[in-house]
């Protein structure tokens, strides 16, 4: 997982033998962070998240806001 144009955000991810996908996401930023995408490795069908509202589509998971110092998480599973 990446994040294009984003210098402040931070991600970790992990994937499970099962396919799906975990992703840690850390705005090390004064500033809150918006708008931002995040591009996956591949097409998944269903996400659950904590501490952000996202939307998946596709390969791509959108996060409308993240704040200061933020952070938040997300698995993806096909």
């Amino acid at each position: 997982a990446y994040s294009a144009k984003n210098p402040y955000l931070y991600l970790l991810s992990s994937k499970s033998e099962d396919g799906s996908m975990s992703v840690a996401v850390a705005n090390v930023n004064v500033d809150y962070a918006y708008d931002l995408t995040i591009k996956l490795d591949r097409s998944y069908s269903e996400i659950k998240c904590v501490g952000c509202e996202t939307e998946l589509r596709g390969d791509e998971v959108f996060i409308s806001e993240l704040s200061a110092y933020g952070f938040c998480a997300f698995e993806v599973k096909r």
